[in-house]
Protein backbone atom coordinates (compact mmCIF):
# COMPACT_ATOMS: atom_id res chain seq x y z
CA UNK A 1 0.00 0.00 0.00
CA UNK A 2 2.07 3.43 -0.95
CA UNK A 3 1.67 5.77 1.41
CA UNK A 4 2.90 8.78 -0.15
CA UNK A 5 6.19 9.67 -2.91
CA UNK A 6 9.72 10.27 -0.94
CA UNK A 7 11.43 11.19 -4.29
CA UNK A 8 11.21 12.04 -8.07
CA UNK A 9 13.60 10.83 -10.87
CA UNK A 10 13.70 10.70 -14.58
CA UNK A 11 11.85 7.80 -15.24
CA UNK A 12 9.31 7.41 -11.97
CA UNK A 13 9.12 8.22 -8.39
CA UNK A 14 9.92 6.69 -5.03
CA UNK A 15 7.28 6.02 -2.52
CA UNK A 16 7.02 5.06 1.21
CA UNK A 17 4.87 1.83 1.39
CA UNK A 18 3.47 -0.96 3.91
CA UNK A 19 4.16 -4.44 2.27
CA UNK A 20 1.09 -6.14 2.92
CA UNK A 21 3.08 -9.82 2.42
CA UNK A 22 5.01 -8.62 4.99
CA UNK A 23 2.88 -7.52 8.18
CA UNK A 24 2.51 -4.06 6.68
CA UNK A 25 6.16 -3.94 7.41
CA UNK A 26 7.65 0.04 6.39
CA UNK A 27 9.32 -0.29 2.08
CA UNK A 28 10.38 1.85 -0.12
CA UNK A 29 8.69 1.33 -3.88
CA UNK A 30 10.69 2.71 -6.89
CA UNK A 31 8.13 2.58 -9.74
CA UNK A 32 9.41 3.26 -13.23
CA UNK A 33 7.26 4.07 -15.92
CA UNK A 34 7.30 1.67 -18.73
CA UNK A 35 6.63 4.03 -21.43
CA UNK A 36 9.70 5.72 -20.32
CA UNK A 37 12.01 2.89 -19.85
CA UNK A 38 11.16 1.46 -23.40
CA UNK A 39 12.79 4.53 -25.22
CA UNK A 40 15.57 2.94 -25.68
CA UNK A 41 17.74 -1.04 -25.58
CA UNK A 42 20.07 1.53 -22.72
CA UNK A 43 17.47 2.62 -20.69
CA UNK A 44 16.12 -1.89 -20.48
CA UNK A 45 19.90 -2.92 -19.91
CA UNK A 46 20.67 -0.72 -17.58
CA UNK A 47 17.23 -1.25 -15.23
CA UNK A 48 18.07 -5.32 -15.68
CA UNK A 49 21.90 -4.53 -14.74
CA UNK A 50 20.30 -2.75 -11.46
CA UNK A 51 18.03 -5.49 -10.66
CA UNK A 52 20.81 -7.93 -11.06
CA UNK A 53 23.31 -6.20 -9.32
CA UNK A 54 20.94 -5.32 -6.22
CA UNK A 55 19.57 -9.30 -6.05
CA UNK A 56 23.41 -9.95 -5.69
CA UNK A 57 25.10 -7.79 -3.14
CA UNK A 58 23.83 -8.47 0.70
CA UNK A 59 25.62 -6.36 3.00
CA UNK A 60 24.64 -3.99 5.93
CA UNK A 61 25.70 -1.14 4.06
CA UNK A 62 23.43 -1.30 0.78
CA UNK A 63 19.78 -1.38 -0.04
CA UNK A 64 18.33 -4.91 -0.32
CA UNK A 65 15.41 -5.26 -3.05
CA UNK A 66 13.12 -7.75 -1.68
CA UNK A 67 10.80 -7.79 -5.10
CA UNK A 68 9.81 -6.89 -8.40
CA UNK A 69 6.37 -6.26 -9.33
CA UNK A 70 5.03 -5.82 -13.12
CA UNK A 71 2.00 -4.08 -13.89
CA UNK A 72 0.73 -2.91 -17.90
CA UNK A 73 2.32 0.59 -17.03
CA UNK A 74 4.71 0.26 -14.70
CA UNK A 75 7.98 -1.52 -12.90
CA UNK A 76 8.24 -1.73 -9.20
CA UNK A 77 11.49 -2.71 -7.04
CA UNK A 78 10.40 -3.11 -3.68
CA UNK A 79 13.20 -2.08 -1.31
CA UNK A 80 14.11 -1.96 2.22
CA UNK A 81 13.67 1.70 3.67
CA UNK A 82 16.09 3.50 4.15
CA UNK A 83 14.40 6.45 7.50
CA UNK A 84 16.52 9.45 7.57
CA UNK A 85 17.31 12.28 4.69
CA UNK A 86 20.06 12.17 2.42
CA UNK A 87 19.93 15.70 1.73
CA UNK A 88 20.13 17.10 5.53
CA UNK A 89 22.96 14.37 5.52
CA UNK A 90 24.78 15.93 2.66
CA UNK A 91 24.46 19.41 3.90
CA UNK A 92 25.53 18.50 6.51
CA UNK A 93 28.95 17.08 5.86
CA UNK A 94 28.93 19.34 3.14
CA UNK A 95 27.73 17.29 0.05
CA UNK A 96 31.14 15.13 0.60
CA UNK A 97 31.39 10.83 1.16
CA UNK A 98 34.23 9.72 1.76
CA UNK A 99 35.11 6.15 0.26
CA UNK A 100 35.13 4.60 4.20
CA UNK A 101 31.20 6.68 4.25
Amino acid sequence: VLMGEIGKGAFGAVYKAKDIKNNDKLVAVKRINKDQLNKTEYLRDALTREIEIMSIIKTENSVQILDVIHTTSNINLVLELCDGDVDDWLNKHKGYITEGE
